[in-house]
């Protein structure tokens, strides 16, 4: 039975595909969950290690690195790369990674998860790791606050296996409260140099309090947003020791005056370090991005997996996650994810010492958006204030226009992501002729649909790979 299903999975996404009706991968998905559910909890029982990432930001980065340092040791990996991240996108994922005999092509499994699928993801795949990344206000309007969205994904981890693995971020204090519902094992990765700056100006915690609400949090350092090292008021709460740590961080500059940054890694049991030079991901969150991926390498070595090269030098970033796609005229676009007020705070910091920025903002309000998009009104628009050019657009064109009047960011609207561009590359000549610009380089801080079609604009002027093509 099995087999029938996961070749019916294949034959619709085949006609979708021919009938050019999409990428055929939901429909597949949806028909494999409701009718063959059962058949791919045996499917998936046939993995050796199966990993799960959760969490508001921070997955598909944290996800691509494990890929990438699985891939540099040959082991494949079987993921759902296309931001299907829920319970049909990973059953769509399982039934197209297997041969014609029905058979997986990996014994290695990575998995991004919506937070809202926790429970239902831990009954199909019963995961081994399971991995919190932090917890931020994120579309309200579909997941409420806070409190309401670690209740989703603790319902996920109250199931897991008592030989499994939870990996916590230890610089969240929601996140680490989660431990009280675990069943197995429980181990933290967390920041915990002093010597990295705080963000005080992008800070803007949604963390005020301790989880049990018994008194307030108190910050020996803020890295970002509520991400760092605390304890309550009263003494009862405080961060655990991380298991797994990045330390002697610095940043030094290369000669375009990009920042290169270096750190260590540092698995507390084994005393084994890491030391990564020029680090290729912009910002802080990238680096806990980086640790957390290799906490996660770490517990698969622990298990028997053979992983011997561990290069997050040659990271590259993730789709949208501070991708550069290289236009004509040796002009770049680098595509930044923002979808609440930490993603978009921290995405300004990560380029705060970068020289002459060229900013376009562009928001939807699209399901996979969220419709409220009163978070900007969150966010630091005043940090962009100095820049000499701000280019909006989206479907949210007006409001974004609107919020940057009361930031008093002088900011131009316009139809289109190729009027956008047009902005910054395109320029009058003496003569009033339009001529081409040549090295300029562009951030673009777009929410999620905005940014998938930014990309879709940039794949007609630059050759760069579909989504489901990454690593």
């Amino acid at each position: 039975m099995t087999f029938i299903a996961i070749n019916l999975l294949k034959l619709i996404r085949f006609l979708l595909k021919i009938t050019g009706r999409g990428n055929g991968t939901a429909l597949p998905g949806v028909i494999g969950e409701k009718l063959f559910f059962k058949n791919f909890q045996k499917l998936a029982g046939k993995l050796d290690q199966i990993v799960i990432i959760t969490g508001t930001n921070g997955k598909t980065t944290t996800s691509k690195i494990v890929r990438t340092i699985l891939k540099q040791n040959k082991v494949k990996v079987l993921a759902n790369i296309s931001g299907a991240n829920l319970t049909r996108g990973i059953i769509a994922s399982l039934a197209f990674n297997t041969n014609f005999f029905g058979k997986l092509k990996s014994k290695t499994a990575i998995f991004e998860v919506e937070e809202a699928s926790m429970s239902k993801v831990v009954d199909l795949l019963s995961p081994h790791i399971a991995v919190v990344t932090n917890l931020f206000r994120d579309q309200m309007d579909a997941y409420g606050e806070l409190d309401h969205t670690r209740e989703v994904i603790e319902a996920g981890l109250k199931k897991m296996d008592e030989h499994s693995i939870v990996l916590l971020n230890a610089n969240d204090p929601r996140v680490t409260y989660m431990n009280k519902v675990c069943v197995g094992k429980v181990k933290y990765f967390g920041l915990d140099d002093m010597n990295i700056p705080t963000d005080s100006e992008n800070a803007v915690p949604d963390s005020i309090k301790s989880p049990d609400e018994r008194s307030d949090l108190k910050y020996s350092h803020v890295y970002f947003s509520h991400i760092g090292i605390y304890k309550s008021e009263d003494g009862k709460f405080t961060m655990p020791n991380p298991d797994f740590s990045a330390n002697n961080y610095s940043v030094t500059s290369d000669k375009n005056n990009l920042p290169e940054t270096n750190f260590s890694l540092v698995n507390s049991s084994t005393k084994k370090t890491i030391e990564v030079k020029d680090f290729k991901l912009l910002g802080l969150y990238n680096i806990l991005n980086c640790l957390t991926a290799f906490a996660v390498i770490e517990l698969l070595i622990n298990d028997g997996l053979n992983v011997t090269k561990q290069e997050y030098v040659k990271i590259t970033a993730a789709f949208g996650r501070g991708e550069t796609i290289i236009m004509k005229n040796n002009c770049s676009v680098t595509l930044l994810l923002v979808k609440n007020p930490t993603g978009f705070n921290s995405a300004l910091g990560a380029i705060n010492d970068i020289e002459k920025k060229n900013i376009i903002l562009a928001l939807n309000d699209n399901t996979a958006d969220g419709k409220d998009v009163s978070w900007i009104w969150d966010c630091n628009f005043e940090a962009i204030k100095n820049y000499k050019k701000v280019i909006v657009a989206g479907k949210r064109v007006e409001d974004l226009a609107l919020r940057c009047k009361y930031a008093e960011v002088p900011s131009t609207t316009a139809e289109s992501y190729a009027d956008a561009v047009k902005e910054f590359t395109l320029k009058k000549d003496e003569d009033g002729y339009m001529k081409n610009l040549n090295d300029v380089h562009i951030f673009a801080l777009c929410s999620y649909t905005a940014l998938l079609k930014f990309r879709e604009y940039l794949a007609t002027i630059a050759n760069i790979k579909k989504i489901d093509q990454e690593i």
